[in-house]
């Protein structure tokens, strides 16, 4: 069994699993399974559960890398409630959450991404997202809640990711935004494929509404899972 203790190691794992799933045509999570066991563990979380014995619990509020990094350990200390009460608590949450928009090669990249991070998230033997938590705040920003138009009665196919704020997916919100300063985060995606990523009773090209967010429960985050590898799989090249 090897032993990693740095996230860069982790990051290259996590790259060679993105790889395998590309060239091999297998579902993400299975590529990640599959790279554990050439390091000898039985699965992924069980690769992840060995390296938070290594890397240092801090890495939780650290600016995070893109592909996705953090092991078990550190996603449960940013699941947990910051100290204080109100807008003081979520002030306290959300200063440890960065701009990543900009970071994101392609909306491949951010959707691989925001799988890696779910998939860590739903390794917490306990589900618990509290609005006072980093991991909040992340879901809001960080991961996408929809696919929209680029430009108001755009009758193009190009859709842009955004997150539940409706800015560009991995942004901090700010005032305003033009959506076409990101085309890093744009997609060709046909009326067909939004609808197949919609979920029932949804407005079209919605992955969750406010009655099933991702952060509700455990079931609701599989939920959403299921919908980020549909999406995964129409943004395949």
């Amino acid at each position: 069994m090897s032993t990693l203790s740095t996230t860069a190691q982790v990051e290259q794992l996590q790259r060679e699993a993105t790889s395998l799933h590309r060239s091999a045509g297998i579902p993400l999570a299975d590529a990640f399974d599959r790279i554990a066991a050439q390091q000898g563990h039985v699965n992924w979380a069980s690769l992840m559960r060995h390296v938070s014995e290594f890397i240092d619990s801090r890495g939780a509020f650290a600016r995070p890398a893109v592909p996705f990094t953090r092991t078990p350990e550190q996603m449960r200390i940013a699941m947990r409630e910051v100290a204080g009460r109100g807008a003081q608590a979520d002030g306290a949450a959300k200063k440890n959450v960065f701009d990543i928009s900009g970071e994101f090669a392609s909306p491949r990249d951010a959707v691989d991404f925001s799988i890696a991070f779910m998939m860590c998230l739903l390794s917490a033997p306990r589900f618990k997202v509290y609005r006072s938590a980093q991991v909040y705040w992340e879901m809001r920003w960080w991961l996408p809640y929809c696919v929209s138009e680029v430009r108001d009665h755009d009758e193009t196919d190009v859709r842009i990711l955004l997150n539940r704020h409706y800015k560009p997916v991995g942004m901090v919100p700010s005032d305003w935004v033009k959506y076409e300063d990101f085309p890093n985060l744009q997609a060709s995606l046909t009326r067909r494929q939004r609808l197949r990523l919609t979920r029932p009773w949804a407005q079209e090209g919605y992955l969750f509404d406010d009655g099933c967010p991702p952060w509700d429960s455990r079931r609701a985050a599989v939920d959403y899972l299921d919908r980020l590898h549909v999406l995964r799989a129409l943004l395949a090249p």
